[in-house]
């Protein structure tokens, strides 16, 4: 008896609808003139910028938790 559970079914659906996106997408950009289609691509490509500089500052605060906490001598004023 084949058995099915939940994870099985979330991906297998997961998969379903990315492939309905993307013919979605794609009738969408076949019937589109280049000029809007340019003008979306650089939306996109601004979008991935703004997505990869939030991305690259996580990482450095992630970092920067990683090193550990700073302390500050209050009479030398000097990090320790």
């Amino acid at each position: 008896m084949l058995r099915v559970n939940r994870n099985d079914y979330e991906i297998g659906y997961t998969i379903y609808l990315l492939f309905m996106f993307l013919e979605d997408i794609e009738g969408k950009y076949s019937t589109m003139d280049a000029t809007k289609k340019k003008e979306l691509l650089s939306q996109h490509n601004e979008k991935l910028v703004k997505a990869r500089l939030v991305e690259l500052c996580i990482n450095q605060l992630k970092r920067k938790i990683r090193e550990g906490p700073y302390f500050i001598c209050t009479v030398c004023n000097q990090i320790l």
